[in-house]
């Protein structure tokens, strides 16, 4: 049976990444998909080609185009950043030093910045810019490897939509027989997760790109659609939207538009902050569990695991995390469980004779 269970992992091997990513998207967005099914009169197939054109144009086209527009624009950024290599960052603005929360520090820190040489900094960055085109390239093979796998993605999570129910009673049962109502209560935790990880950093991560992207467009930064796309990349890897825009700003600063330059800074400091509110709220939204975990999670899980561990990682932490406690705490049983277990039957009341 082990044999015939990893020979069967070796068939799916290519279709893992997209099976995971279709199941990670229908887990997060299941109750939309049942609330779309109420107004289709409870019929299945128009929700689900609707959820399928959804995830579509929501999720699968504006991550592509990011990822083909780095890869297909990554000469323009080459030669962007040797432009920087000639630009010297003015000083920091007075206003800056002013703002309440880490001003003084973050106008130190500019200044610093502006008093080292251009080639010095672009020194500096050269490694991590390299870095990150290897993992972009790495996660995604190439730009038909990355078409297929959307395709196969929609394709998947489709057949995960119309066959939902049937599929998570599959997986009750399996875990259930595998490791009893604690397995079961790893799978709640896992969907939780899930949910988690869609609310709080998929969530966030579009907000500050529309955001961001917004702010490139309205201050004049040349390509905005290929700033959004890195901006888009750094969120969701969980390095935020201020890098990618204050590379912007030292453009329009290089250009003498110091008005656009220094709104743009304040625009990018505040979308750059506003994850620290957004993403905890989310996150509560999607499950009860610490935001801390959830992000730990999405960044070990994408170090160790590439682009499929941004789900993988919290859910491995999360349920580890709750069922270590339960074990230090010696719980014979889950506490969801357990309380069921524990409750009294009652007795149904006696009928009614009629005389």
């Amino acid at each position: 049976m082990g044999l015939l269970a990893v020979i069967s992992l070796w068939v799916l091997l290519p279709f893992l990444p997209a099976m995971i990513w279709a199941a990670m998207i229908v887990i997060a967005t299941w109750s939309t998909m049942l609330k779309l099914q109420t107004r289709f009169n409870n019929k299945r197939f128009p929700a689900v080609l609707t959820m399928a054109l959804l995830m579509t144009a929501i999720v699968i086209v504006p991550l592509a185009a990011a990822l083909f527009s780095l890869l297909t624009n990554r000469h323009v950024i080459v030669s962007g950043l040797q432009d920087l290599a000639n630009t010297q960052l003015p000083p920091a603005p007075e206003w800056l030093e002013k703002l309440p929360l880490g001003g003084a520090r973050l106008a130190a820190r500019w200044n610093e910045l502006a008093a080292t040489a251009p080639q010095e900094l672009i020194e500096r960055a050269r490694p991590y810019i390299h870095q990150g085109f290897e993992w972009i390239v790495g996660s995604v093979g190439s730009i038909t490897m990355l078409v297929v796998h959307c395709i196969l993605t929609i394709i998947v999570a489709s057949i995960f939509y119309s066959n939902g129910e049937k599929i998570a009673q599959s997986c009750r049962t399996f875990i259930r027989r595998l490791a009893g109502l604690r397995g079961e209560e790893a799978l709640r935790l896992a969907t939780q997760s899930v949910k988690a990880v869609a609310m709080g950093i998929i969530g966030t991560a579009l907000i500050q790109t529309a955001l961001g992207g917004l702010g490139a467009w309205l201050a004049g930064v040349p390509k905005p659609g290929l700033l959004t796309a890195v901006i888009l990349i750094f969120c969701v890897i969980q390095l935020g939207p201020l890098l990618p825009l204050l590379g912007a700003v030292a453009w329009l600063y290089s250009q003498d538009h110091n008005t656009a330059g220094t709104i743009l800074l304040g625009w990018a400091v505040a979308v750059g902050l506003m994850d620290g509110f957004v993403r905890p709220i989310l996150i509560k939204r999607g499950a009860d569990l610490p935001a801390a975990v959830i992000t730990v999670g999405v960044l070990g899980g994408m170090i160790s695991f590439g682009i499929v561990g941004l789900f993988i990682g919290p859910v491995i932490l999360a349920v580890t995390l709750r069922l270590l406690s339960a074990w230090m705490t010696e719980e014979t049983e889950p506490t969801v469980f357990k309380r069921v277990i524990d409750k009294p039957v009652e007795s149904p009341p006696p009928p009614e004779i009629n005389h």
